[in-house]
C-alpha cells in the first residue's frame, strides 16, 4: 500500500506467497483494496509452501497443502468475479458470502503460480492464470524446455498460450536475449539488503542493463 501511494506505473507482486499460511476470505480482502489503492497494478503469485512446521504453525496440515492450496485459491477467485460467493470444497467450505470492493483488474489480478516441480505445469492449467519461475532451480535451456511442454500441454487442452514470469533472474545482457525470445511477460532481478549506498549501486547497475530494452509506451 505504501508503494503503491507513491507511484503509477510499476507493479506490485507477490512472490512467492504461500495460500496455506492464509485465510482466503481475508486474503481475497487485501488483494481486492491493494488493487483498488494501486489502480489495478497487483499480480500475484503463489505457491503451497515448502516448509512442513511454517504450514503447521498456521493451522494447516501439511499432508494436504496442495489441496488446501488449490481450492483456496479457486475460493478467492470466486469471491472476486461474484456478487454472492460460496465455495464447497474437501479443505475449504465458504458459506453465501459478499465482499466488496472488487478488483480494479477484470476479472481479477493474475494468479501466477509458482513452482519447479514435475507437476507444477499441471497445477498452472487447471487453476492458475500463469506460471512463475525462479531463476534459482531453472533457468537457461532448463527453463526454455519447460515453457516449451508448458505451451504445448496448453495448445492440447484447445487454451491460448500460458503468461510466464521469471523471478530472480540471471543479471546479463546474454540471458535477456533468451528471456525475449522465450517471450517471457516480466523477468524480476534480485537486489540483496544492504545499506542505502550498497541497494542503489545495484539499482543502478540493473537500470543500465535493461535500458536498451525499454519501451517508451511502459
Amino acid at each position: 500500500a505504501a508503494v503503491a501511494a507513491v507511484t503509477s506505473r510499476i507493479r506490485l507482486g507477490t512472490s512467492t506467497l504461500v495460500i496455506p499460511d492464509h485465510d482466503p476470505i481475508m486474503l481475497a480482502k487485501r488483494v481486492s483494496t491493494l488493487d483498488h489503492l494501486s489502480g489495478g497494478r497487483v499480480v500475484l503469485g503463489v505457491g503451497a509452501g515448502w516448509n512442513l512446521e511454517e504450514l503447521a504453525n498456521h493451522g494447516s496440515d501439511p499432508r494436504f497443502r496442495w489441496t488446501i492450496f488449490r481450492e483456496r485459491v479457486e475460493a478467492m477467485k470466486l469471491i472476486w468475479t461474484n456478487e454472492v460467493a460460496s465455495y464447497e470444497g474437501t479443505c475449504v467450505r465458504i458459506n453465501s458470502m459478499k465482499q466488496w470492493p472488487k478488483p480494479v483488474q477484470k476479472p481479477h489480478p493474475p494468479v501466477l503460480v509458482g513452482g519447479s516441480g514435475p507437476t507444477t505445469a499441471k497445477r498452472v492449467l487447471q487453476f492458475g492464470d500463469g506460471w512463475i519461475a525462479s531463476g534459482r532451480h531453472l533457468d537457461g535451456r532448463d527453463l526454455k524446455l519447460r515453457i516449451d511442454e508448458l505451451q504445448t500441454m496448453a495448445a492440447e487442452q484447445g487454451k491460448a498460450p500460458v503468461p510466464v514470469m521469471l523471478q530472480q533472474g540471471t543479471p546479463t545482457a546474454e540471458a535477456i536475449e533468451d528471456y525475449l525470445k522465450m517471450d517471457l511477460v516480466r523477468v524480476t532481478f534480485r537486489v540483496d539488503p544492504g545499506d542505502e549506498g550498497n541497494v542503489t549501486a545495484q539499482l543502478e547497475r540493473l537500470v543500465r542493463l535493461v535500458d536498451p530494452y525499454r519501451l517508451e509506451s511502459n
